[in-house]
C-alpha cells in the first residue's frame, strides 16, 4: 500500500485508482493499526489470536463477507463472478486460521456455500467471548405474507424469523424489508432452491439473511447490527440468543468501522472499480450504493463506540446507471467523507483524554 502524509486529498485518491493497492494517510494507518492489526502490523497469526483486538479485526473482515452471501444468491445474476470474488477475499483470512481454502468450483452455488460455511467456522475462531443466552420468542404479528413465504421456502412453520434494518428502526423508505431466518441447518440444496427466486418487481423488495441454528451464538457476537439479539422484531418462532454487554459491543463497533473503512478504500483501486461493473461493463448500482452508504455506517459505529456524536456525512445514492467518471467521483467523495469522520473521531478522542 502507499502511505502519504495528511491531509488526504481528492487528487491523491484519484491518482491511485489505477494501482492494485490502496493509498492511506498516516492518520488512517494509525487508526487501522489498532483495529485492523492483521492487515497493518507484522504480528503473527498466533499473536493476533491471543489478543482480542487482533482477533476482532479478522472477525469483522470475515463477517463483512459472510453476511452478504445469501442476498446475492437470492437475487441471482452473475454468480460465477461473485463466487470467484468472494473466495478470493475470504481465502487469505481462512488459511492462517487453519481452515482450508475455498476451492472455486465451476458450480458457483457450491463455491458460495463453502464461503458461507467456512466463514461461519472462522467467526467461531475469532469471536472468543462467553455470554449468557436468553430465549427470544415471537413478538409481533406484522408481515404475515412475508412470514408465510419464508416458512414455505424453508419448509418449517416454526422457523425463527426477524425483521431488522430500516423497517425496525422506523427509517424505512418502503423499498426493502430486511429479514433474517435461522433454519436448523443450511444446506447446499437450500441455496439451489433459493437461487434467483427474488421477485425483482415486488415492492418493497424482500432481502434474506440465513443464520444456521448451530452458528447463532458466533454470528450474534460478531454482528454490530445486533440483528438476532436486540435491533429487530421477531415475527415467528423462538431462538436462544446471547445477551451482549455494551462494553463488548462498543469494542466490536470500532473494528466494524475499520473493516468498512478498508472496504470503502479498496474500491478505489483497479480491482475495486472492476468489481463495480458487470460482465458487460455496466455499473452494478446495488453494489455501488452499498459502498456509498459506508460513511453512514462508519459514523454510526464510531459515534456509538466513543459515546460522542460525530458530524453526520451526506450520503449519495444512484438511481440510474452512472458513467465511469460519475462512479469514480462519488466513490472518491465517499472516501473523503469517511476520512473527515476519522479526523473528527481522533480530535474528539484527544479532547476526551483531557477531560
Amino acid at each position: 500500500m502507499l502511505i502519504v502524509k495528511d491531509p488526504l486529498t481528492e487528487a491523491l485518491l484519484r491518482a491511485n485508482i489505477e494501482s492494485s493497492e490502496p493509498v492511506y494517510s498516516e492518520l488512517e494507518v494509525k487508526f487501522l493499526k489498532q483495529y485492523a492489526q492483521h492487515a497493518f502490523t507484522a504480528k503473527s497469526i498466533d499473536e493476533l489470536l491471543q489478543d482480542e483486538d487482533g482477533r476482532l479485526g479478522i472477525n469483522q473482515d470475515i463477517f463483512n463477507i459472510v453476511v452478504r452471501v445469501d442476498f446475492g444468491i437470492y437475487r441471482g445474476g452473475d454468480l460465477e463472478r461473485e463466487a470467484r470474488r468472494k473466495a478470493g477475499r475470504i481465502n487469505p483470512l481462512l488459511e492462517p486460521l487453519g481452515i482450508g481454502a475455498v476451492v472455486v468450483d465451476p458450480d458457483p452455488i457450491h463455491t458460495l456455500y463453502q464461503v458461507k460455511i467456512k466463514g461461519l467456522e472462522a467467526l467461531k475462531k475469532t469471536a472468543n467471548r462467553n455470554f449468557e443466552s436468553a430465549l427470544r420468542k415471537r413478538e409481533s404479528d406484522e408481515f404475515p405474507e412475508e412470514r408465510s413465504e419464508l416458512c414455505r421456502i424453508f419448509n418449517d412453520p416454526d422457523l425463527p424469523i426477524f425483521v431488522y434494518g430500516s423497517h425496525f428502526n422506523g427509517n424505512g423508505n418502503g423499498n426493502e424489508i430486511d429479514m433474517a431466518v435461522s433454519p436448523k441447518e443450511l444446506t447446499e440444496g437450500m441455496y439451489r432452491r433459493l437461487r434467483g427466486t427474488m421477485d425483482l418487481q415486488r415492492k418493497p423488495e424482500l432481502s434474506i439473511l440465513i443464520v444456521p441454528r448451530d452458528d447463532v451464538y458466533w454470528f450474534a457476537i460478531s454482528d454490530t447490527a445486533a440483528v438476532l439479539t436486540s435491533k429487530s422484531v421477531m415475527i415467528n418462532g423462538g431462538l436462544l440468543v446471547p445477551s451482549l454487554n455494551r462494553e463488548y459491543m462498543n469494542l466490536l463497533k470500532s473494528h466494524k468501522a475499520a473493516s468498512n473503512y478498508r472496504r470503502l478504500r479498496d474500491v478505489l483501486t483497479s480491482g475495486g472499480i472492476e468489481s463495480c461493473l458487470d460482465e458487460n461493463g455496466r455499473v452494478k448500482i446495488g453494489r455501488v450504493n452499498s459502498y456509498l452508504k459506508a460513511p453512514m455506517f462508519i459514523h454510526q459505529d464510531l459515534t456509538r463506540a466513543m459515546g460522542a456524536d460525530l458530524p453526520r456525512q451526506e450520503i449519495t445514492q444512484f438511481e440510474s446507471l452512472p458513467s465511469r467518471d460519475e462512479l469514480v467521483k462519488e466513490l472518491t467523495a465517499a472516501n473523503l467523507r469517511a476520512y473527515n469522520l476519522l479526523l473528527a473521531y481522533q480530535t474528539s478522542r484527544v479532547k476526551m483524554c483531557f477531560h
